[in-house]
């Protein structure tokens, strides 16, 4: 399971740490999902002209567009995480330590610790 696994795909697609969503959903016009039957969100982010670009990952900055990010937040976290013990996988993973957002231990300490 990847804890992170984020997609803005203006053309092409790139990846995103945790905290660059937050950033973006927080400081730019966002609309929020939840799709049920993938237990997945996602959020259409604009940057409008004239606006500042935002940095991301890796020192890089994207500009002025219409983003489709799709990423965990707590709801599809706890049941990825919930999955592994309905199942009895033996433990998960996160694609990089250091990109997530630090509150994400929690349902790992709550859910895994059942």
């Amino acid at each position: 399971m990847a804890a992170i696994g984020n997609k803005v795909k203006p053309r092409g697609g790139i990846g995103l740490a945790a905290r660059d969503v937050e950033f973006l959903l927080t400081n730019y016009t966002s609309q929020n999902y939840f799709d049920a039957t993938t237990q997945s969100a996602f959020a259409i982010v604009t940057i409008k002209p004239g606006e500042p670009e935002a940095p991301i990952f890796g020192g890089r900055r994207i500009g002025a567009g219409t983003y489709h990010i799709w990423y965990d937040d707590p709801q599809s976290t706890r049941y990825k995480l919930e999955t592994i013990n309905k199942y009895g996988v033996l433990g998960a993973g996160s694609w990089a330590l250091g990109q997530e957002i630090l509150s994400i231990w929690d349902f790992y300490s709550d859910v895994l610790n059942k």
